[in-house]
């Protein structure tokens, strides 16, 4: 029995039979063929060892829904959009950590220094109340502010044209009791919410340059009634602006002495029914109390 069972197995052995017993020749020839035939037969192989990344990823009782989405997203991760996509959210969360307000800041230079320091940081100009100069970051990275707090630095104008500015930037510019004049011509981000909280300086703004700014529109512009201090408003450049003849004109009637540059009001002033339909299309501004 044992020499007949050695003769069977014998041919699968490849290379020369070691020289030991037929015994244990037999036991080495029945190993041999079990290897073989699990690799013959994956399904003989332990599920741990098989090579699929998947395998430690699904779970035993199947795949949930949240995992079977990813798998279904996943191709599309590596497209191009996607990519820009990811791009543009990371080029937004930089700007915005950019314009972060810092209560440290704040704390050790007082309001006034510390919005100077923030503008001028980030491409800025602002003078102070019985300065001459205007303060700019020097090619050297110096500015010629104070570190800490000091009596008499109050901001009275801030030129911020072209500055990438944005909404959340503001948080910078509280208690600026003393701000008279803001340029802000040019400033990509500057949009309607960004005028809508320009309020904050309705007790002491004077002078307000809005020239070139891309996305504001007559509805941002309509917000501009609450600042009544305003004496000078200029608009050029603006011709994106829907009714802006009119919003000119409104604003104008809302704050008494208020002067708008920039409009060409050479045409036809509007008629009641255009003044309704404005109205009816976000320009309900304030009117002279």
């Amino acid at each position: 029995m044992l020499r007949r069972s050695y003769l069977l197995l014998a041919p699968h052995l490849t290379g020369d039979l070691p020289k030991m017993p037929q015994f244990t020749v037999l036991r080495h020839l029945m190993r041999r063929r079990k290897k073989d035939d699990k690799m013959d037969n994956p399904d003989l192989i332990p599920p741990d060892t098989i090579s699929n990344v998947f395998t430690t990823l699904v779970p035993r009782k199947g795949i949930g829904v949240d995992f079977a989405s990813f798998l279904h997203r996943m191709p599309l991760y590596f497209t191009e959009e996607a990519r820009r996509e990811r791009q543009e959210k990371q080029i937004l969360h930089r700007r915005l950590s950019n314009q972060k307000f810092y209560a440290e800041r704040h704390g050790i230079l007082g309001p006034d220094l510390a919005a100077a320091s923030f503008l001028v940081f980030r491409g800025a100009a602002v003078k102070f109340h019985g300065k001459d100069d205007w303060y700019r970051k020097a090619e050297d990275g110096s500015t010629g502010l104070p570190q800490s707090y000091e009596e008499g630095w109050r901001v009275e104008a801030v030129d911020a044209s072209e500055v990438e500015l944005l909404y959340e930037g503001l948080d910078n510019l509280t208690n600026l009791g003393g701000l008279k004049a803001l340029r802000l011509c040019g400033c990509p981000f500057v949009d309607d919410w960004f005028l809508d909280r320009l309020s904050q300086f309705k007790d002491s703004l004077e002078q307000l340059d809005l020239s070139g700014c891309p996305q504001i529109t007559h509805r941002g512009l309509s917000a501009l009634y609450r600042l009544r201090n305003l004496k000078t408003l200029t608009l050029r450049y603006l011709s994106h602006v829907e009714h802006l003849q009119l919003v000119a004109l409104m604003l104008e009637d809302a704050i008494p002495g208020l002067e708008v540059k920039g409009v060409d009001f050479s045409l036809p002033p509007p008629s009641t029914d255009n003044r309704e339909e404005a109205q009816a299309d976000g320009l309900d501004i304030g009117t002279r109390s």
